[in-house]
């Protein structure tokens, strides 16, 4: 039996757009104050803790340097020179990914909060919140990891 244990990111208001999405309003630039639940899996430490809550600042400089007031732009967006420019004259800060999506943005944060596997504890499953009615998850399949 292992124990399980969630740490929840919020406060990060984000803006983006699906290029792509000519059929819904998505392609438009918008903004959510998305947030993010890890999923941790493990057995209890010298602590009774699967993880340390307190362990986590460098995972959230690095999610408020991604996510906290940014614009991110898929990097094949066709209008992405409008999109530096406005970056160039400080209008925005522009996070540049491979994939845009809220599916994209939780694989993102699972790697990078990944990076606190141990022997005892692993992340499983990060959820990636839009608002109170959408969300995205991307983790291990619990199928194949048994």
């Amino acid at each position: 039996m292992t124990f399980q244990t969630t740490k929840r990111f919020s406060g990060y208001s984000v803006a983006f757009r699906q290029y792509k999405a000519n059929h819904s309003h998505c392609q438009y630039l918008h903004g959510y104050s998305i947030e993010f639940i890890a999923t941790f899996q493990g057995q209890l430490d010298q602590y009774n803790w699967v993880c340390d809550f307190g362990s986590f600042y460098g995972i959230k400089q690095q999610l408020k340097y991604l996510f906290d007031h940014t614009t991110i732009v898929d990097e094949n967006d066709p209008d992405i020179t409008t999109f530096q420019t406005l970056h160039h004259k400080h209008i925005i800060q522009m996070r540049i990914v491979e994939n845009l999506s809220c599916e994209y943005f939780a694989k993102m944060v699972f790697d990078i909060i990944s990076e606190l596997n141990t022997d005892n504890m692993k992340c499983v499953k990060v959820t990636c919140l839009e608002n109170k009615n959408n969300s995205a998850s991307y983790g291990i399949n619990h199928e194949t990891s048994k």
